[in-house]
């Protein structure tokens, strides 16, 4: 009697065993690492870390006590490491690249019906085919030829703004995060050869614009995103009877419908008169167009599926879009705030405009106090302040700026790392590290811009925005920033 239950717990105890071995050889490592004490035996000392009113603080604290490479404790005791070391950031996103990945649940989560099977939620080989399709449709050459595009929308979204405070006799209270994130996700879906007519206030919005809102939602059902087929998944969760899960069913539903429909009117367009389709693309250029021809053209081992496609446009979409519409609402901030920087701004977007209204996206991109002006907001406002990276391997992570042990007489000039170890990108304390900005790191100053940068910035190796969305924000975000803020200049 006692040997079924016996044979039951085996295996759980074994499991535990092995997963608290694990545990205890990523504390051993990491042991003389400085960092915080835990608060909480279930939370450790993520609590105040993923804060949203106490995390910017607590991330600057944790980096002004403890250095450049900090030890974290997570759930259950859970040792992670928090880095904002340049050379350390370096080696994990670029050198050891294919030796650090998001996490699990982050990819599962998102190839669950948020991107599908973009480049936001696969990796490897198929990641990398998927920037070389892609590449091509988001030149610099591709983006000037879009600039016609993005002036209208931008001019669109300058007279919602005035038609809003006219009607108010001068005052008017907008919701400017709503309007820049409608003209961001109109001026993306645009350059993929489609409308959503976002601008027109008297039209009802487009349901992808509600639909793209929650993907914290989404992500809280990760664990279930790996059982079975997708006709099994479905069955389950239709049978839990929460108005969440219906919710986000009926997301995934317009997400995917939106994708489709991009890719479908694109794919009949081109299929049914190719001479009339290729005079339209040279007139109208798209970005989906040219990701079509250059699939085209590749072998059928090379060529990116329709699940592939579908799930690039979701990513494009969403990546461009939001990113740009927080960059731009923080633009505005402070421009409200710093008046001394809108003269300067004013004065010189004036010098591009001609009697129509007309821009030169080139002279607009080398505009050097707009450039600066763009580059000190990214650098001080930061889309995220942490990303996750979990190591595949067991990997050495050097340091520029070692750190004190918890010793207090040790300089720890690298980190040994074991495989399953979670390293938090400090994104946005590696922007503010003094050693590397200088003492005035903290402050807010366009001048640093319009000179040449310190030796500890050039020489530091800083990576860029993360590897898997660059492509898409490399070619929106600085374009629609700054074609907006000349208009609304």
């Amino acid at each position: 009697m006692l040997l079924l239950p016996s044979l039951i717990l085996l295996p759980i105890l074994t499991f535990l065993l092995q997963k608290a071995l694990k545990e205890y050889r990523k504390y051993f490592v990491l042991r003389s690492l400085p960092g915080p004490p835990r608060s909480s035996l279930v939370a450790g000392n993520l609590d105040k870390f993923f804060d949203p009113k106490e995390s910017a603080r607590w991330h600057q604290h944790l980096t002004e006590k403890y250095g450049s490479a900090v030890r974290l404790t997570g759930p259950l005791g859970e040792p992670q490491v928090f880095l904002s070391d340049p050379k350390g950031l370096e080696t994990v996103l670029l050198r050891e690249g294919d030796a650090f990945e998001k996490p699990e649940q982050l990819y599962s989560s998102i190839h669950m019906g948020l991107f599908g099977e973009g480049s936001g939620s696969v990796r490897g080989v198929q990641h990398r085919k998927q920037r070389r399709r892609v590449g091509p449709a988001l030149t610099p050459s591709a983006s000037k030829a879009l600039t016609p595009k993005f002036s209208e929308i931008a001019d669109q979204l300058r007279r919602v703004f005035r038609k809003q405070t006219q009607s108010g006799n001068g005052k008017a209270e907008i919701d400017v995060r709503r309007w820049l994130g409608l003209a961001a996700l109109e001026i993306t879906v645009q350059s993929l050869g489609a409308t959503f007519d976002l601008l027109d206030d008297e039209k009802e919005p487009h349901p992808y614009n509600k639909a793209a809102l929650p993907p914290l939602l989404i992500m809280l059902f990760h664990p279930f995103t790996r059982i079975g087929t997708p006709a099994i998944r479905q069955f389950l969760s239709s049978l839990i009877p929460l108005q969440t899960v219906s919710e986000l069913k009926g997301v995934l539903r317009i997400l995917d419908k939106t994708g489709n429909e991009i890719y479908r009117n694109a794919q009949e367009a081109m299929q049914a008169d190719k001479v009339s389709w290729n005079l339209e693309f040279e007139k109208n250029p798209s970005i989906i167009a040219s990701l079509l021809s250059e699939n085209k053209q590749r072998s059928e081992t090379e060529r990116l599926s329709h699940d592939e496609i579908v799930g690039m446009i979701n990513s494009l979409i969403f990546a461009a879009h939001d990113t740009s519409a927080n960059a731009m609402t923080r633009c505005l901030d402070v421009l409200a705030k710093r008046i001394d920087i809108q003269q300067q701004l004013r004065e010189e977007i004036r010098e591009v405009f001609d009697g129509d209204r007309i821009l030169d996206l080139d002279k607009i991109l080398e505009l050097p106090t707009l450039d600066a002006f763009i580059k000190e907001v990214l650098r001080m406002y930061a889309p995220l302040l942490s990303m996750p990276r979990v190591a595949r391997k067991d990997t050495t992570v050097p340091l520029l700026h070692p750190v004190l042990a918890i010793d207090g007489k040790t300089l720890i000039t690298e980190i040994h790392v074991k495989a399953g170890t979670t390293i938090q990108v400090a994104m946005s304390e590696s922007n503010l590290n003094t050693k590397t900005w200088g003492p005035d790191a903290r402050e807010f100053k366009i001048e640093r811009w319009l000179e040449p940068l310190p030796n500890t910035v050039t020489s530091a190796g800083i990576p860029g925005i993360f590897s898997n969305l660059c492509v898409y924000l490399c070619f929106f975000q600085t374009p629609i920033i700054k074609l907006t803020l000349c208009l609304e200049g």
